[in-house]
Order: structure tokens, then C-alpha cells, then sequence
């Protein structure tokens, strides 16, 4: 697995999904059948990325990560990272950044594939051989985001879904300025064993100015079984080759 592109690309990806959620049965009564590959899905967060994981195997699909910072004296900054995913497991990955984001991120873009990374960052394209990357449901990202949380569900028109709070939330992956992670709720949908959306809103401090911000993350899977992403034009002419 090529584990450096998965760091680069959110920059937060840790080993390990923290506590686990408990299991609760549903607190209202379904209203119709929710389709889902194994019936009602778990609370578990562990269980939970693991079905996401082995659902995406093998299936093209496009996951967004949405990272929103709120400054108290109104400022938004936003970065987006976006995986188009092919069903071999390689992908076009995207990341940008509008507003004060708090800290240095360049527009980036890499094609990969199996045997190669092409990348193109401030302008510049380079290559080098690579082994490709085992897990590209970003699994152990969304482990590290709902281990905090002790999720309770319920079955909805829209799919399954899970909610939490977490008083704590040390263990959601933010800009390393941003500390004392507080007051979170996550907010989950679920279809065919697939985390469709997530969202978790929670309070941080900046270090260097002792301000509250508001952070919104979203991730959404989309397109699943979809058109396969196509390599782009840059990604054909590298300045450099193999490393």
C-alpha cells in the first residue's frame, strides 16, 4: 500500500479507529424497508468502515471530504479533497483550498494507478513508480472520525441513520493549530452498507491567537458503479520520470 499518497492527499490518515460505539436497537419504528446489503447496519464504527470498505471493493465511486473553518468575525475557509475512484482501485485525486485556511495547503492533483503516480502541484507535473494503494474507501479516515462517537440509530426514508455526540473529540483529524476539540455531533447516513454521508460539526482552538472556530466536516460518496474517471490530459507529459 502506498501509504505516503494517502497522507499526502488528507494529511490525517492515522492507524487505529479509537473507541468503539455501542449497539442500540432503533428508538422508532421503521417506516418502510431501507435497502442494505446486510439489513440493519451496526453502530459499531469499526464494523461500520469495515462493511463501508468491502462495499466500495472492486466499484468505482467518488468520495468528497469537505473541510469548513468558521472565524468568529465571519471568514470561511474551505478545503475539498476528492477521490474519483476506478473499479481496479486507482483514482484522480483533487484537493483545493479558497479562504484562510489554517494551514499551508497547495492545489494539488495526482492521477495513480497501479504502477505509477503522476502528480501536478503550484504548476508543476512529476512521476514516479509506485505499488499502487490497497484501501481507497479512505476507511481508516472515517474509523478515526466515528470512533469518537457512541452512535444511535434509526431507519429513515432516505436510508440508516446514525447520530452522536462527543463532549470530547480529541481523535476527529484536524489542522494540527487546532486544538482542544469539543462539543461534536456526527450525523451518518447509511445505504447498502455504504457510508453515504457523514458530518461532523465540533469547536477548536487556534493556538497562535486563542480564537474559537467552528469546523464543519463533510464526506460524501457518490456515483457509485458510475463512469469510471479518465486520466487527464497533464498526466500524459511528466517533467520527470520514474523515481
Amino acid at each position: 500500500m502506498d501509504r505516503r499518497l494517502l497522507v499526502v492527499a488528507l494529511g490525517v490518515l492515522l492507524v487505529g479507529a479509537g473507541c468503539q460505539g455501542v449497539t442500540t436497537e432503533p428508538e422508532t419504528v421503521t417506516p418502510a424497508e431501507v435497502p442494505s446489503a446486510t439489513g440493519e447496519p451496526t453502530t459499531d464504527s469499526d464494523e461500520l468502515v469495515e462493511q463501508h470498505r468491502e462495499a466500495l471493493r472492486n466499484q468505482s465511486h467518488t468520495t468528497t471530504v469537505t473541510l469548513t473553518v468558521a472565524y468568529p468575525n465571519g471568514t470561511v475557509a474551505i478545503r475539498t479533497d476528492t477521490f474519483a475512484v476506478e473499479s481496479d482501485g486507482g483514482y484522480l485525486y483533487e484537493r483545493r483550498a479558497v479562504g484562510p485556511y489554517p494551514e499551508t495547503v497547495t492545489n494539488l492533483s495526482i492521477w495513480q494507478n497501479d504502477t505509477h503516480e503522476v502528480r501536478r502541484e503550484d504548476g508543476t507535473v512529476t512521476a514516479q513508480r509506485s505499488s499502487g494503494v490497497d484501501d481507497t474507501s479512505l476507511s481508516q479516515y472515517l474509523g478515526r472520525i466515528l470512533g469518537t462517537f457512541e452512535l444511535r440509530g434509526e431507519s429513515t426514508a432516505a436510508g440508516y441513520r446514525l447520530t452522536g455526540t462527543a463532549e470530547r473529540a480529541q481523535s476527529v483529524p484536524l489542522p494540527a493549530v487546532l486544538l482542544d476539540h469539543r462539543n461534536a455531533t456526527a450525523d451518518v447516513t447509511v445505504r447498502g452498507d455504504i457510508l453515504r454521508t457523514v458530518t461532523v460539526d465540533l469547536e477548536a482552538d487556534r493556538y497562535d491567537s486563542d480564537e474559537t472556530v467552528d469546523v464543519e466536516i463533510a464526506v460524501t460518496v457518490e456515483d457509485v458503479g458510475a463512469t469510471e474517471p479518465t486520466r487527464p490530459g497533464w498526466a500524459d507529459d511528466p517533467t520527470a520520470g520514474d523515481a
